[in-house]
């Protein structure tokens, strides 16, 4: 007995030798990281395709899965895109809390682009439906991509047409070659547009619509496209009603009333007398619900 046991300690040496003297030490993920990534993605992809309740049930596993791996930078972020997600549905008091809890971890954690994020997003919010967007946000040049289209968009709606093309150049230097980063650079040409509309260059906001509605049927943006779509029959350019009828297509399938009623109302507009009849009984149906 005590040879055999002599013997099995002196393998269970040289096992444990050589596991230690290895040249690569093997390489330990966190599951819970991975698989809060993977539900952030979910929840990302449901977004483009206007599934908000979808995404925020992705965020909320993601939301889990950080807290079991705790990662308390996954849970800031989990909470962003929470918050987010009730924002794209509509439910700007579920979302305005999400988001003030972002900034209430990111100041308490020393994460000061993650308090950007929910700084910018609070603000553009309030722009959006008619408020202050309050105090100018400072935003690093080195910071992400998606930083710098919330900073162009908020400096869009504060008149503030050089800070918002600087801000979407920023975005187009900094956003990456995955289908994230090409919806980026997509929103990024249709900021673009809407700054030169806003100086009364329409031809270079048509090149900018023709670049975002490229990358838009690179990646699939097709929020992004409808609304490159109605901008564009809005300069004059493109294909015109054959535009409005393809951005209403794209609402109607994302379940999206406001960009349903935009469309519609510029088919009104922009149709001819014998057509107004049946776009404007859709408007009224649109309306009546």
């Amino acid at each position: 007995m005590r040879a055999g046991a002599s013997m099995l300690a002196a393998c269970l040496a040289a096992l444990l030798a050589a596991c230690g003297s290895a040249r690569h030490a093997p390489v330990v993920e966190n599951p819970y990281v991975q698989s809060a990534a993977s539900y952030a993605s979910e929840g990302v992809a449901a977004m483009h395709r206007g599934r908000w309740d979808v995404a925020e049930r992705s965020f909320a596993r993601q939301l889990a899965a950080s807290r079991m791996a705790d990662d308390v930078h996954g849970i800031i972020l989990a909470h962003y895109n929470i918050g987010m997600a009730r924002l794209g549905d509509g439910r700007r008091q579920a979302g305005d809390a999400a988001l003030r809890r972002v900034l209430e971890l990111a100041r308490h954690h020393d994460e000061p682009v993650m308090a950007a994020r929910a700084r910018l997003a609070l603000a553009l919010d309030r722009a959006r439906h008619g408020g202050i967007p309050g105090a100018a946000i400072d935003v690093e040049p080195a910071w992400p991509a998606d930083v710098q289209l919330s900073a162009g968009r908020l400096a869009l709606y504060c008149h503030d047409i050089g800070a918002a093309r600087l801000a979407y150049a920023r975005v187009l230097h900094r956003a990456g070659a995955d289908r994230q980063g090409v919806v980026l650079q997509a929103e990024a040409h249709l900021g673009l547009a809407m700054a030169a509309r806003a100086e009364h260059d329409d031809a270079a906001a048509a090149t900018e619509l023709q670049q975002a509605l490229m990358l838009c049927r690179r990646a699939g943006a097709p929020r992004v496209a409808a609304d490159a779509l109605v901008m564009r029959a809005s300069l004059g350019m493109g294909g015109g009603q054959e535009d409005l009828e393809r951005a209403l297509a794209i609402y109607r399938q994302l379940q999206d009333r406001d960009g349903e009623q935009r469309a519609l109302a510029a088919l009104l507009a922009a149709s001819s007398v014998e057509a107004r009849a049946g776009w404007q009984r859709q408007l009224h149906a649109l309306d009546a619900h």
